[in-house]
């Protein structure tokens, strides 16, 4: 009685532990594959600022713009803290963004990698618009520059860092007298100084900001040429 009872407790033991063996077997077939592809472009926003290289003062106005990559012809403008954004980009490989700014030098930058979402600009002043040499005119019809008096030609000049003129003033005519003059916001600033005839030579150290060189006709009943040629600092 005993050992029928232990052969029927077995067999109800073995046949739940096949039962419980079985639910939870499975068959390799079964399990759902998932499909595998090409990785999604990267997409998202891409800041920056713009400043002066020189002076390192935030520059509104910038137009930025994408010239090369996946996201061309995306554009933007920097506000009033130079700051930008370009909105949906694609960043997975190299994006090239240009900024653009009257009296500045068109700058572009290469922004490569998701991990760059960031394009700086630090814009570079153009020059004076005398150059090396400058060769014009005077006449005594010639009306005068503002402020002045007498027949006068104006030409400007734009510093971005302190440092020192050296202009030199040569015409052809001696009968005829010519003036020098450098001229800031609308008063003069520095005169230049007779060295020989006919010539002048200004010499003045000055901070950085926007000047006028002038010639002016002190006296003379005629049209001379003359030349203006020196240095200031850029």
């Amino acid at each position: 009685m005993l050992f029928r009872s232990c052969v029927l407790s077995c067999g109800l033991l073995l046949a739940v532990l096949a039962t419980a063996c079985g639910g939870s077997s499975s068959s390799a077939g079964d399990s759902p594959t998932s499909p595998s592809g090409p990785a999604l472009p990267a997409a998202g926003e891409l800041k920056g600022h713009a400043t002066d290289a020189i002076t390192g003062k935030d520059l509104p106005g910038v137009a930025v713009s994408v010239t090369a990559g996946a996201n061309v012809g995306k554009t933007a403008v920097t506000d009033s803290t130079g700051s930008f954004t370009l909105s949906g980009m694609d960043l997975s490989g190299s994006t090239t963004v240009k900024g653009t700014l009257a009296g500045y030098q068109d700058l572009s930058v290469v922004v490569t990698g998701t991990s760059q979402n960031v394009a700086n600009l630090r814009m570079t002043p153009t020059g004076s618009t005398i150059t090396d040499s400058t060769t014009d005119t005077l006449a005594p019809t010639d009306p005068p520059c503002a402020g002045s008096t007498g027949p006068c030609k104006a030409y400007a000049v734009t510093t971005h860092l302190q440092g020192s003129f050296d202009v030199t003033l040569t015409w052809t005519d001696p009968g005829v007298v010519l003036a020098l003059e450098l001229w800031r916001n609308g008063g003069k600033v520095a005169d230049g100084v007779a060295s020989g005839a006919p010539l002048q030579r200004l010499q003045t150290a000055q901070p950085p900001g926007a000047y006028e060189v002038r010639v002016r006709m002190v006296s003379g009943t005629k049209q001379t040429s003359y030349t203006v040629s020196g240095s200031r600092p850029s």
